[in-house]
């Protein structure tokens, strides 16, 4: 093909194949593949105002092509959407769509010690009651604890069934031609001015870790120790392999192995996750090529992306060739199939939820909050009943509750029934509040020396965010944020993080009670005048909406001045 003088594309109606891909990298590399590139608008092409997307146009085979890329900062299953419905109405003779791109592996080791690999390629293909795609992130949760999935996708039409099968039988007579597709890429592709190549990064690159071992930080894993990391077998060859099975959908990206992993035990035959198909796959006839960049953990960088998009790219130019031009035209359009309205609103529908659920699974999994009930529940459990009614009824207890921005300070000795008197006034605290409206809060922490997880400064304040966090999540934008601050949780907050934001979820409630016990079994004991000025500093936020509560050994009585704010335990 001469690039100086393109051909001029065929009839708008002569379009049977959408392309869709989400970056920039994944459409250089689509449009790489193209056997012939055209040059401007097909005749009759006509793009009503609402569709925004910007398309290309080619010729792979027998198949006239029409690519579109969601727009830039657009990621997820509602943006894939939107970009499918638009192509759709602008090309009803479109038969099925190919969304191509990259995704992170779900990586399993067989029984010789081989697993999927950077730059290899994962193709959705149904397997038992999966379709090839489900959405991993819609789940609903059962009686028992466990959960389930909610969101199974169709499986891809049979006209690329048919093909991905006899593609499957020609790799086994013979070689791909993947590996001769990537040669189709340009010299500045493959040795751009500045950044990573569409070449393989090398085998010293493509390193697997343990689930439980996380990224020390920086751009690469430089830093990662191989103490770390997964041994397996050398392969033969740089030339990708490609894996066939379900492939996971969510509206998030994944950096933490232990959702992926979960992903893995929920559907075995899951290879890939990705963050698009979820938006497509429920009535558009479409077939999921991902190349792998990343093994969805900590680790993840970009140095592998654009050889990940390519290898996609390289194997749906491949995979087109095994299509039959006149099934395609024997096939239904997709226009006839889909219901647009109807695709957008259950995307959305469904996006709305899982906002809410996936994040709230991430969240948990990232700041690995201690669960302070199982100290308070074994308090309440020693209680007799009318044990501490006189505290619950004091005066100044009733003055702490009527107060705003209000503090109260309960000591006594050791083995005075602090612990029992917190426990009872967080269960009086619920109660008062019962059934009333969501946005007040009681929250609280024990500290237990004895228990690894709850004797540090961190334990508590990750205790007490995600206790307001879970409270309303819908409404705690602040925590999500931080999240992503975080590197979309591939390290735990500082405290001035964590004291930040749970500032920011004290203002999103009308009112919050805090009540911490158990000052003096902080760890190291060094701490305890930091673990003070923390809860010091909570306290002179001098939010309206807050009490708080502490109460620890009278021997610490250094820290307080103020006898009005405290009352004995004995």
């Amino acid at each position: 093909m001469d690039p100086s003088n393109p051909p001029r594309p065929p009839a708008t109606e002569d379009f049977t194949v959408g392309w869709i891909c989400a970056l920039y990298l994944e459409l250089a590399a689509a449009l790489e593949m193209l056997d012939e590139e055209y040059d401007g608008e097909p005749p009759g092409f006509s793009q009503s105002s609402t569709d925004r997307n910007s398309y290309s146009f080619g010729r792979i085979g027998n198949h006239f092509v029409v690519i579109a890329c969601l727009r830039a900062g657009s990621v997820g299953a509602v943006d894939a959407a939107h970009v499918a419905a638009a192509m759709i109405t602008t090309f009803p003779s479109i038969r099925f769509g190919l969304l191509v791109g990259i995704g992170g592996a779900i990586p399993r080791l067989d029984h010789r010690g081989d697993t999927i690999r950077l730059g290899d390629v994962a193709i959705s293909q149904p397997t038992g009651e999966s379709g090839g795609v489900f959405q991993h992130d819609l789940v609903k949760a059962l009686s028992d604890g466990q959960t389930e999935s909610r969101g199974s996708l169709n499986k891809p039409p049979a006209v690329l069934l048919s093909a991905l099968e006899l593609m499957k039988a020609q790799h086994i007579r013979g070689p791909s031609k993947v590996s001769d597709h990537l040669k189709l890429l340009s010299p500045r592709m493959l040795e751009p001015d500045e950044g990573p190549g569409y070449v393989h990064q090398g085998t010293m690159n493509d390193r697997l870790f343990e689930a439980n071992y996380r990224h020390l930080g920086g751009s690469t894993c430089s830093e990662c120790e191989s103490i770390g990391e997964v041994t397996r077998e050398p392969r033969n060859s740089t030339n990708p392999k490609f894996h066939y099975g379900v492939i996971a959908s969510g509206n998030t990206l994944c950096k933490d192995p232990q959702i992926r992993d979960q992903i893995k035990i929920r559907e075995p035959g899951c290879i890939c996750i990705e963050m698009e198909a979820a938006g497509l796959m429920d009535d558009f006839p479409c077939l999921v090529i991902r190349g792998i960049s990343d093994y969805s953990d900590s680790h993840k960088n970009d140095i592998w992306q654009p050889y990940a998009a390519a290898t996609a790219a390289a194997y749906a130019k491949e995979l087109l060739g095994y299509v039959r031009a006149q099934d395609v035209v024997r096939a239904a359009k997709a226009s006839e199939i889909m219901n647009i309205q109807d695709v957008l609103n259950t995307v959305k529908e469904n996006t709305d939820w899982t906002k809410v659920h996936l994040t709230e699974q991430q969240i948990k999994s990232w700041l690995s909050p201690p669960d302070p009930s199982v100290e308070r529940n074994e308090a309440l459990d020693k209680r007799h009943p009318g044990t501490g009614a006189w505290f619950l009824h004091s005066e100044e207890l009733f003055l702490w509750k009527q107060t705003p921005n209000a503090f109260l300070w309960l000591h006594g000795l050791s083995g005075s029934g602090k612990t029992i008197l917190s426990s009872a006034l967080t269960q009086h605290l619920e109660q008062e509040w019962d059934n009333q409206h969501k946005s007040r809060a009681v929250i609280y922490f024990f500290f237990n020396s004895k228990s690894a997880d709850k004797c540090k400064l961190n334990d508590m304040l990750r205790s007490l965010v995600y206790q307001l966090y879970t409270k309303e999540p819908g409404r705690c934008d602040a925590v999500a944020r931080l999240f992503t601050d975080c590197h979309h949780g591939s390290y735990r907050p500082s405290r001035a993080m964590l004291l930040g934001v749970l500032r920011s979820l004290i203002q999103n409630f009308e009112d919050v009670r805090i009540v911490v016990d158990g000052l003096d079994h902080v760890e190291p004991a060094e701490n305890l005048a930091l673990l003070i000025n923390d809860l010091a500093g909570i306290h002179k936020m001098e939010l309206p909406n807050l009490q708080l509560l502490i109460s620890s050994n009278s021997l610490i009585s250094k820290y307080f001045f103020d006898s009005k704010t405290s009352i004995s335990a004995s």
